[in-house]
């Protein structure tokens, strides 16, 4: 399950300790943003693991509804993630098939794998602006 530390002011997901052992497989979705049509935005976030020996599996997705059937627009996809001191992903992206705005949520999918923790924060969503030729 994804936690929120208070402390770091980052969320994170550590590895299941039962004797088990079950991969992770564990969805945080987020509250609902407004995207326009026709606009690119950039999709950011920090991110870390706490070793890079134990690299970690996870992907952000965009979709219509907190559900993961209607998460279908892949952002960012992370199959072997071995950053222990951190660093900032990003990702632009249009929003798929809206004809003005519509009201769309990111969810992150961990497939934590190995025997580590994850750590995840600073999330943005950007508009970016279109550049216009120079005046001359």
């Amino acid at each position: 399950t994804w936690e929120y530390d208070a402390t770091s002011k980052r969320v994170y997901y550590k590895y299941d300790q039962s004797p088990d052992k079950k991969p992770g497989d564990d969805w945080m979705i987020s509250p609902r943003i407004a995207l326009k049509a026709g606009v690119t935005y950039r999709y950011s976030m920090f991110a870390r693991v706490y070793s890079a020996k134990y690299p970690e599996k996870f992907k952000v997705l965009l979709g219509t509804d907190a559900n993961p059937a209607a998460m279908t627009t892949e952002l960012l996809k992370q199959e072997d993630y071995k950053n222990a001191t951190g660093e900032k992903l990003q990702q632009t992206f249009q929003p798929m098939a809206i004809t003005t705005w519509a009201s769309m949520l990111i969810a992150i999918l961990t497939c934590i794998v190995s025997t580590s923790t994850m750590w995840l924060s600073t999330f943005s969503t950007t508009m970016l602006l279109r550049q216009f030729p120079a005046l001359r």
